[in-house]
């Protein structure tokens, strides 16, 4: 019957397309969306923390568009996919089993990148699951290009400020105007600009690096071609932001801050963006090839004798239709468990209860102060409890700052983007901000070496130099990746998992432009009293 179907004469392109779709697809296609659909479901809270960065972070407003373009991607390529015969694929539920295991430690490190990659790829997987690889690698990019709608990349952000200072300021002096810089904020004699968050040009680069992507895809065929052109989608808006930043300076410097100082500094910056970009496609353009490769678009060849509408192929469909219907009934209930696993991991788990945090009282060499010498605080929100006290010696004055997070969880942990020495977002003139910072060494209460970041700070009116490191599950780290580690182990071992964020800070003045000595004398009197208390504050 099929043979005659295939060969008949009377049967068009479209009729044996909505055929084909019918008897081979249709129930693949109901299958993957009820697999879809229980993967929203039961991940919910982390697909809408993805929506949630779209709607209120406009570095990731383009995630609006991922999906859709990743459906016409597809739709674009119906005919070469309708014929591929569907064949669910068993070894896609070990995938789909890892996947949610890393999205269990994404949960318990509160890592929500690493929970919006794993379900992303659950989804994409799923298509692996129901249809089987072919499909997959026929509309690979498609299906990956859903990875980009996971809102990442901040974590470059400090970086970016950094380069976007360095490149500016270079240029400005170049041009022979005289820069004071300050860390990320610079004086010219007309005025005074600091580079803030806004300005590290990140929203450019992943903006470039989405549209290169889709550029690249579309316009060429060869894999050497793409990843150059997809490169220079990265490289060329991290350099024309630094461009962009100079420009802007120039303009309110020769305009005496007139220009480029309010609403036109962010119309020049997008204005001039828009242009870079144009400029890149047009040259990548000179490059772009045409003929499809046979191989890669098999939809661009072949009759309609290539549609999988055989004898054979229909025969095999109540056994694809049984086999489909076991694989996605059991990666329902394998990660159906996931959650429940969560939660009870989480209700096992040892709660702190010790007694109120406390800062050492009696130190030698050291007498405390009832007020404090400077009024500052780093930027930890969601803090159980927080300390200062201010000491003072024969060398002069320094500071002990202790904040705690009794137990950890969602929007009350210790790493988290927001937590910082000082907070550069809205940084302006009068606000405490960064200047510098490099490394120092500390020695522990039990003799090891730990190597801490030392921030100079300042608010235009005195200088501080913040040591700063970390309390967890009863270590103490500098590193925020083992900090986040710590927690995770904590958890996965029922054990408490409170941490604390230790600081010093200490004046700068011209007599002591580096009171290293100092703080180090301080901290091996006062370090441990301060683990001591930490350990007490948590009932360990």
């Amino acid at each position: 019957m099929s043979v005659q179907l295939e060969r008949s004469p009377g049967l068009g392109r479209n009729e044996l397309l909505l055929a084909t779709v019918r008897h081979v697809w249709l129930p693949h296609l109901v299958g993957l969306t009820l697999l879809v659909l229980f993967i929203l479901g039961l991940f919910h809270q982390t697909l809408w923390s993805i929506v949630d960065k779209w709607a209120n972070a406009e570095t990731y407003a383009h995630g609006f568009f991922i999906v859709p373009i990743s459906a016409w991607l597809i739709w674009r390529r119906r005919e070469a996919l309708l014929k591929i015969v569907p064949r669910p694929d068993a070894w896609a539920v070990p995938i789909m089993v890892a996947l949610g295991f890393v999205w269990i430690l994404g949960e318990l490190a509160t890592v929500e990148l690493v929970q919006q990659y794993a379900v992303v790829a659950m989804l994409i997987t799923s298509v692996w699951l129901v249809a089987g690889p072919r499909l997959v690698r026929a509309c690979g990019f498609p299906l990956f290009f859903l990875l980009l709608a996971v809102p990442f990349g901040y974590f470059l952000v400090p970086s970016l400020m950094q380069f976007t200072a360095d490149w500016a300021i270079t240029l400005v002096r170049l041009s022979g105007v005289p820069v004071y810089r300050e860390g990320l904020t610079f004086t010219l004699p007309t005025g005074t600009w600091s580079v803030i968050e806004a300005c590290s040009g990140l929203r450019y680069l992943i903006a470039s690096f989405t549209l290169g992507c889709l550029y690249a895809y579309l316009i060429y065929r060869s894999w050497g071609r793409r990843a150059l052109f997809v490169l220079a989608s990265i490289v060329v808006p991290i350099i024309a932001n630094g461009l962009r930043a100079y420009l802007i300076v120039m303009i309110g410097h020769l305009s005496s801050m007139r220009l480029a100082t309010g609403i036109d500094h962010i119309i020049y910056g997008w204005v001039f963006f828009g242009m870079v970009m144009l400029i890149l496609f047009w040259i990548g353009g000179f490059w772009r090839e045409d003929t499809a490769d046979t191989k890669e678009y098999p939809d661009r060849v072949g009759g309609f004798r290539e549609y999988p509408l055989d004898s054979a192929t229909l025969g095999g469909k109540w056994s694809a239709m049984v086999r489909m219907a076991m694989l996605i009934g059991l990666v329902a209930i394998l990660l159906a468990a996931v959650p429940f696993y969560v939660t009870h991991v989480k209700s096992s788990q040892a709660r702190a209860t010790g007694a109120g945090l406390a800062l050492p009282a009696e130190l030698r060499g050291w007498r405390t102060q009832a007020k404090p010498f400077v009024e500052w605080a780093p930027h930890y929100t969601g803090l159980t409890e927080a300390r200062a006290q201010s000491y003072v010696s024969s060398a002069g004055p320094i500071g002990l700052y202790v904040g705690l997070y009794r137990d950890q969880e969602e929007g009350a942990e210790l790493i988290a983007w927001e937590n910082e020495i000082v907070f550069n977002k809205h940084t302006s003139r009068g606000k405490w901000y960064r200047v510098a910072e490099w490394q120092r060494s500390i020695r522990l209460t039990n003799g090891q070496a730990l190597t801490v970041p030392v921030t100079r700070i300042t608010n235009d009116e005195r200088y501080l130099d913040v040591w700063h490191w970390y309390w967890v599950a009863g270590q103490f780290t500098a590193s925020k990746l083992v900090a986040k580690a710590l927690t995770l182990g904590a958890r996965l071992m029922a054990r408490f998992d409170a941490a604390a964020l230790v600081t010093v800070y200490v004046p700068v003045d011209q007599s002591e432009p580096d009171p290293q000595q100092k703080v180090l004398a301080f901290i091996q009197e006062a370090l441990p009293a301060i683990e001591q208390n930490l350990t007490a504050a948590v009932g360990g």
